[in-house]
């Protein structure tokens, strides 16, 4: 006699993209539903990610031993992580000599945030066995959505009295008279996806994904408030309408949306509010980035090579933190990128974002390939609008930095395909008019 038995069977591709699913959870913290317990906060919060990439790191090595032909089917990224490794124990050791009484694990660790970049060689692998980049950009748009939704709330209720239910939230404190949240590391991308998914593919949601669009953005406004990611986002949507909306139809659409937004933030005060903390000049955060700006940038030309390196000890804090004790990295992108790495910085971030500009050059020259791969212009233009401030190589976006370099990896493969495609069939055209 059989038994039935339900056997739940999963692919090999499936079960990565489970993985990967688990890894972004944790990345949102559990989206901030519950509070991180204090054994754990030290290595999992938003200015400590130590717990996530450590489990990124290891998969992806469990990975490439299982299929070490993803390390050769890489490209650009092997290129890169090779030089990278030289570049950071050149750093390093740097920084084990100049200052004194520097712990050599938390030097080490300090390169964490560069290193992120190993797990796109896992994503990549997920994107190649699917033929798809969707499918990773489809679980960061739900998780920001949910993150969108759940602090959307939050601010809400907390403007009526309430209490604050997301206890592991980070970041909230109050900011034109709204409670103000960190929204996490992809919330700009996956609003500028969600445009995406209503103009640049054929997709039968739209209206769903309208409103997502509708739902994020407003969290960037209403709840994120942080002015460098409302512009990054705005421009890349931007990008995505310019390429995407072609016929009078659209072009319609997007003009009455854009107007009927914009009429929304004026009436609401949340343009006036926007653009009064940039003039501001009393804002604490506003004074320390300008002074912080200024520090850096003196101090990496006085040494460019590798100016301060990884300082650990906090006998020499007065320089990673300037004189008032309240300078960071974070806070000036690319000049608190060459402060920390110099002259190295060619490398660790300027190579990669010349490379992903060409390529982007040439999806723009060609009609087709702008139609068919324009949402990847949309992601190097994030890129660029966030080096000034919020460069995603800092500890907070981290996590996008390794998603960043496997999607434009995957395209240029798809590209390349294209090309030798359109090769091929010039060739044989040709071949058939000589006989």
């Amino acid at each position: 006699m059989k038994t039935g038995k339900l056997v739940l069977k999963f692919s090999s591709s499936s079960m990565l993209v489970f993985i990967f699913i688990i890894i972004a959870l944790l990345e949102t913290r559990l989206f901030g539903l519950v509070k991180i317990p204090k054994v754990l906060s030290g290595v999992w919060s938003v200015n400590n990610w130590t717990f996530v990439f450590s489990v990124m790191v290891v998969v992806t090595i469990f990975q490439v031993i299982k299929k070490p032909s993803i390390w050769n089917e890489s490209g650009f990224i092997k290129n890169y992580f090779l030089l990278l490794m030289v570049s950071l124990i050149i750093i390093v050791v740097y920084s084990m000599l100049k200052y004194e009484n520097q712990n050599i694990i938390y030097v080490l660790y300090s390169c964490s945030d560069f290193l992120s970049v190993f797990f796109a060689l896992f994503i990549l692998h997920i994107m190649k066995k699917k033929g798809d980049f969707k499918i990773i950009f489809n679980v960061l748009y739900i998780f920001a959505t949910i993150i969108s939704s759940l602090c959307i709330a939050q601010s809400y209720i907390y403007s009526i009295g309430g209490p604050i239910f997301l206890q592991g939230a980070t970041g909230a404190i109050m900011r034109n008279n709204n409670l103000r949240i960190s929204l996490g590391s992809f919330q700009m991308i996956s609003t500028v996806y969600a445009l995406y998914k209503c103009y640049g593919i054929s997709n039968r949601n739209k209206i769903v994904s309208t409103i997502v669009f509708i739902i994020n953005f407003f969290a960037l406004l209403y709840v994120g408030q942080t002015r460098m990611q409302i512009i990054a986002a705005s421009l890349g949507c931007i990008i995505v309408m310019m390429i995407y909306t072609n016929t009078p139809k659209r072009s319609l659409i997007v003009c009455i949306f854009g107007l009927s937004a914009m009429i929304f933030l004026v009436l609401s005060g949340t343009l006036s509010g926007f653009f009064g903390t940039f003039s501001d000049e009393g804002i604490s955060d506003n004074i320390a980035r300008f002074g912080s700006f200024s520090f850096y940038w003196q101090h990496f030309l006085q040494n460019p090579f590798i100016c301060f390196g990884f300082i650990v000890n906090p006998s020499y804090f007065s320089l990673k933190y300037g004189p008032p004790g309240n300078y960071y990295y974070v806070d000036v992108g690319i000049v608190g990128l060459l402060a920390q790495t110099g002259l190295f910085t060619i490398i660790i971030y300027i190579w990669p974002v010349i490379h992903w500009g060409k390529e982007c050059i040439n999806i723009l020259k060609n009609k087709v390939y702008r139609n068919k791969y324009g949402f990847l212009v949309a992601m190097f233009a994030l890129v660029i609008v966030t080096t000034p401030t919020l460069i995603i190589t800092d500890s907070g976006r981290s996590f996008m930095w390794p998603i960043f370099f496997a999607t434009f990896e995957y395209f240029h493969i798809r590209l390349n395909q294209d090309r030798r495609n359109v090769s091929i069939q010039e060739l044989a055209k040709n071949e058939s008019e000589e006989n």
